[in-house]
């Protein structure tokens, strides 16, 4: 059944709103996705909080114009999967990715980062950083190893002459 007028102005502005607030979206070819894969597919992003939906290109071309982002035309005559990722720049990237990886239906065709176009190659560039998570751990780790290797040495020092000691008393 067809949708009205008011249906469709609803979508767009869902769409707009959904655009201006996520922090990296992909797109992507679904053609011969399975119905079970797709399931699965999203059921996995919404793990992320990444949001994957279907929406007719007339109706996404609209909410991207009215975003002020420019994409290839061609991208538009094509099937086209949106996924949104709200909790950062790269959680939609490599959810796509790594699912891509065991279904070669899948085809990444861009993305947007930062209000900008970017192109499949930077969408699986973006899809290899680590995400905040990963990167929070790292400075965590960095910031505490000078500490953790004082208090090793500290205790290596004492260590030592404890065994000296030893060694002493058993002679």
């Amino acid at each position: 059944m067809p949708k009205t007028r008011e249906q469709k102005e609803k979508l767009v502005s869902t769409l707009n709103e959904n655009l201006s607030k996520a922090k990296g979206v992909v797109f992507l070819n679904y053609k011969g996705l399975k119905v079970k894969d797709s399931e699965e597919l999203r059921k996995s992003l919404r793990d992320k909080r990444v949001i994957f939906f279907v929406a007719k290109n007339s109706l996404l071309k609209i909410a991207l114009r009215e975003q002020k982002i420019e994409i290839d035309k061609e991208m538009l005559d094509m099937p086209l999967a949106i996924a949104l990722g709200f909790l950062d720049e790269v959680s939609a990237a490599k959810e796509i990715s790594n699912f891509a990886k065991g279904h070669e239906e899948i085809l990444i065709q861009g993305g947007i980062l930062e209000g900008n176009f970017i192109s499949s190659v930077k969408v699986k560039e973006l899809a290899g950083l680590p995400s905040r998570d990963e990167l929070y751990a790292k400075i965590l780790g960095l910031l505490s190893a000078p500490s953790r290797n004082l208090v090793y040495l500290l205790n290596a020092n004492s260590s030592a002459l404890l065994n000296v000691l030893i060694a002493k008393a058993k002679q």
